[in-house]
């Protein structure tokens, strides 16, 4: 795997030129895996496995047995294939997005935050080429996200201390740690972010960077840093700071999307599912990282992180205490909701108005059900997840990584 523990303009350029890439590879097209194949050929593959274990069992008799291990010899080659085509696609998609990142480094504007997520996150873009239509999409992480961190501040007793919120946005856990009788602090870029949070009681806020904290060393008990590392250049000098202003033994939660995370259709395909599993132990079989990712017809950078990676991060300043992760069952509740007509029927309503740039209160309306539906189905997701982490291997499984470390 790449090292991408700082991204500049050398790091880009010496992957450029040894990847081959050419300015062409940004408009390569990335086929999408038609799920009713591969569905039908892993139930192909499942009822002769089935059909081969009771013939051997006595149970049924007279079969012709040279068609089960032909669909099987069928199935084993399309599994091969399906895993070589998805690894050279992730490829693919890693050489656009590094020319991309090239793009956006060129100019000088990468940026480390949101600055203003009420227009848009229009700060943080870096190219409005060559990008599909943005679709709606069901979005599951964040009602994940509040359950489980939830539960994990009240297992760690944090209370009556002095914590901080790295990267704040909305401030909904910056009330949950108020609520246990912590002072709190929260930082932000977006300083229409503070200001619509700044009337809460034993909160202080600072319009602040990250890299630079403004906040002398072994300032605090705890500190929460979800979903931020991803946006950041440089992860590693970001981590120093963070354990700078920790006192000996403060507590810090991470949060950052997992590299190892496997997609509900891998089940649909041992071999990837396999090779995915290893993936978590060897970097040598992690597919390449994503850099870009996509918002409204937009782009910006955005990556993902494995987990040998975040423990070279985190080895000289922090001990880990807890790693597991989230986000379990979000892909595969996503994908049956859509077999509902009515659930496509709202996507469709959704998606129309966005390309005729529709705000009007029927938009509004859609919007508050699909918002509706998220957090009803999240919140069950969550304490579904919160089961799922007390399970060894199936808890490394989640879209991204949660990690409680405690500082040397």
């Amino acid at each position: 795997m790449d090292d991408f523990s700082y991204v500049d303009k050398n790091t880009v350029q010496r992957l450029i030129d040894r990847y081959g890439v050419m300015p062409d590879d940004i408009n390569c097209k990335i086929v999408r895996n038609n799920l009713v194949v591969q569905a039908t050929i892993f139930f192909i593959f499942v009822c002769s496995l089935c059909y081969l274990f009771l013939y051997f069992a006595k149970i049924v008799k007279g079969s012709p047995l040279i068609i089960i291990f032909l669909l099987l010899i069928f199935c084993a080659v399309y599994f091969i294939y399906d895993c070589i085509r998805t690894r050279k696609q992730a490829k693919l998609r890693f050489k656009g997005e590094l020319w991309l990142l090239k793009q956006l480094l060129e100019k000088e504007d990468i940026q480390r935050f949101y600055k203003d997520s009420g227009k848009s996150i229009s700060q943080e873009f870096l190219c409005q080429g060559n990008v599909k239509d943005w679709k709606w999409s069901f979005d599951f992480t964040s009602c994940i996200r509040q359950i489980v961190i939830d539960s994990l501040i009240e297992k760690l007793n944090l209370n009556n201390c002095r914590a901080i919120e790295l990267g704040c946005a909305g401030g909904y856990f910056l009330k949950t740690l108020i609520s246990y009788g912590n002072i709190a602090y929260g930082i932000d870029l977006d300083r229409n972010c503070l200001q619509r949070i700044a009337k809460n009681k034993n909160l202080y806020l600072c319009q602040a960077d990250v890299e630079k904290i403004p906040f002398g060393s072994n300032s605090f008990d705890a500190a929460l840093f979800l979903e931020v590392l991803e946006h950041l250049p440089s992860p590693y000098s970001v981590i120093v700071e963070v354990g700078r202003i920790l006192k000996p033994g403060g507590i810090l939660v991470l949060t950052t999307p997992n590299l190892n995370c496997i997609p509900a259709s891998y089940f649909l395909n041992p071999l990837k599912l396999f090779v995915q599993f290893l993936a978590t132990w060897s970097n040598e079989l992690c597919l390449p990282k994503p850099l870009i990712n996509s918002w409204r017809k937009q782009r910006f950078f955005h990556t993902a992180f494995s987990r040998n990676e975040i423990k070279n991060l985190l080895k000289n300043d922090f001990k880990v205490k807890k790693w597991t992760t989230y986000g379990m069952g979000g892909g595969l509740v996503g994908m049956l909701l859509r077999l509902s007509p009515s659930v496509r029927k709202l996507f469709k309503q959704l998606n129309d108005m966005e390309q005729k740039s529709g705000q009007g209160k029927d938009y509004a309306q859609l919007r508050k059900k699909l918002i509706h539906i998220e957090s009803k189905c999240g919140k069950w997701l969550g304490r579904m997840n919160i089961f799922l982490q007390k399970i060894p291997l199936i808890r490394l499984m989640g879209t991204n990584h949660i990690i409680v470390l405690e500082k040397k």
